[in-house]
């Protein structure tokens, strides 16, 4: 089946980690397609009547962003068909903001039937700026019908998936994402992590739906791993991981498992510590 990536991209190729990400770790492009999608800024908004002057070094500064824009997606583009991505898979769209960036990314996300945002270094300062701010949190909890990959700053070539389940629902959403997005990456294997908290969570249950979930979007049973560690300390535990193994993905579900009364959501403090402290990893973010 068909792959859909929205690439959101800046202006210095020497940042590009989303799309350098995507180069390294998908090898087989086959029925894989991107959209590259570049925000131009804002024109200023003025409440007084503009001089002609003002009007015309306005005119200009638009004239110049466009141009930047569209001469960074055409150097991206360059770049991915240099990497064996065929240049009729590759489409552009060119967007001035109109809600914020974050905004913005999240209504293309889900106005375009992607099956993953994929964050640059710029996306990712994007996204770090607000994060935790309440406005952001008003648009990451709201549903998500594309996940989210967090490129920070990916080690190329790097291999195979730590997938972290905790039983929650959020978290069988991102097996089913992961199943669906390497099933035919087969130089890639997964593995399920468990961070037994001592919570009393049964994880044969949790390895056993999980696994199902892989193998029905079809990823053979061969490939799929469990893993469980004892440690109070999730993020940790997960961030040691990933290094100890140089995964090339950790993913996650957003939101954690029930306790009580209280819903634990990933973006939260687990989440700031694993952007914090994961290395070389791209970070999947289910909703």
């Amino acid at each position: 089946m068909d792959k859909h990536l929205l690439l959101t991209i800046g202006d210095d190729p020497s940042y590009l980690y989303g799309v350098r990400f995507v180069t390294s770790f998908f090898k087989n492009r086959e029925g894989l397609s991107l959209t590259l999608f570049y925000l131009l800024p804002r024109p200023t908004d003025k409440d007084c009547i503009l001089t002609m002057e003002q009007h015309q070094l306005d005119e200009k500064l638009v004239e110049e962003a466009h141009h930047k824009g569209q001469q960074a997606l055409e150097d991206t583009r360059k770049l991915l068909v240099t990497h064996g991505f065929h240049s009729d898979n590759i489409a552009s769209k060119l967007l001035t903001k109109r809600l914020g960036a974050v905004r913005d990314i999240v209504a293309e996300g889900r106005s375009g039937l992607y099956d993953a945002i994929v964050l640059g270094r710029r996306g990712y300062l994007v996204f770090e700026s607000v994060l935790f701010s309440s406005v952001s949190r008003q648009v990451l909890e709201e549903p998500l019908d594309a996940p989210i990959w967090i490129c920070r700053q990916p080690e190329e070539n790097r291999r195979h998936v730590l997938l972290c389940v905790d039983g929650s629902e959020a978290a069988y959403r991102a097996a089913d994402h992961v199943g669906f997005m390497i099933s035919e990456q087969e130089e890639h294997s997964i593995t399920i992590l468990h961070v037994d908290k001592g919570d009393g969570v049964l994880e044969e249950a949790i390895f056993a739906e999980t696994k199902k979930r892989l193998v029905e979007n079809g990823v053979v049973e061969e490939r799929i791993n469990t893993l469980k560690i004892a440690s109070i300390k999730v993020a940790k535990a997960i961030v040691h991981e990933a290094a100890k193994h140089s995964y090339a993905v950790v993913a996650v579900g957003r939101v954690g498992r029930y306790k009580g009364m209280i819903r634990h959501w990933l973006v939260g403090s687990r989440v700031k510590q694993l952007l914090e402290d994961l290395k070389g990893a791209a970070l999947w973010i289910s909703g």
